[in-house]
């Protein structure tokens, strides 16, 4: 799944989620003869989202399953291989430490190049890591928007962000 972060009704919390095409009309299958990349950059685009399938190859995916599942098992502690938690609810694990595939996977100069066509300029990773949520009995993390005007993505920053910055993309998510 790609967002983009903008003023996009997809983007920002809303009740009018009837609006919006399903998620099967914003869903491309990247390995079908037919795909259209234009015609799913243009839903990234009008909607701020979409589904990519078949991306990456699925010895990849799955290699990828199989290590974190192990980096999950055991918290990483004085160095050791493992995951760190930033809170109680959530553990992480640095794609990059577990190499191989995953570091392709989050580098895909497909998926860099898509984006990149898509905020019609170069684009900066900023973060990247693998996130197990665990369930709890309360509504931990809202939807929210990262963005809005007065933005300012760090301290000393120059740059913050304005109802006109906001109607072009300023940020891609993505999840796999």
């Amino acid at each position: 799944m790609i967002w983009g972060a903008s003023d996009n009704p997809v983007c920002q919390p809303t009740t009018m989620m009837d609006e919006l095409p399903t998620l099967e009309g914003l869903t491309f299958d990247v390995g079908a003869a037919d795909f259209n990349r234009d015609s799913a950059i243009r839903s990234l685009q009008e909607f701020g989202a979409i589904k990519l399938r078949r991306v990456f190859k699925s010895e990849d995916v799955d290699f990828l399953s199989e290590a974190t599942g192990e980096c999950l098992q055991s918290m990483s502690l004085a160095g050791s291989f493992g995951y760190y938690r930033k809170d109680h609810v959530k553990k992480l694990v640095d794609p990059f430490l577990i190499g191989g595939q995953a570091v392709d996977v989050c580098l895909s100069e497909y998926l860099i190049d898509l984006v990149e066509t898509y905020m019609q300029s170069e684009c900066v990773l900023s973060e990247a890591f693998i996130k197990e949520d665990i369930p709890t009995k309360y509504i931990y993390f809202p939807i929210h928007s990262d963005y809005a005007p007065g933005t300012s993505r760090r301290s000393g920053s120059h740059i913050t962000m304005t109802s006109e910055s906001l109607k072009h993309p300023v940020a891609v998510g993505a999840a796999l």
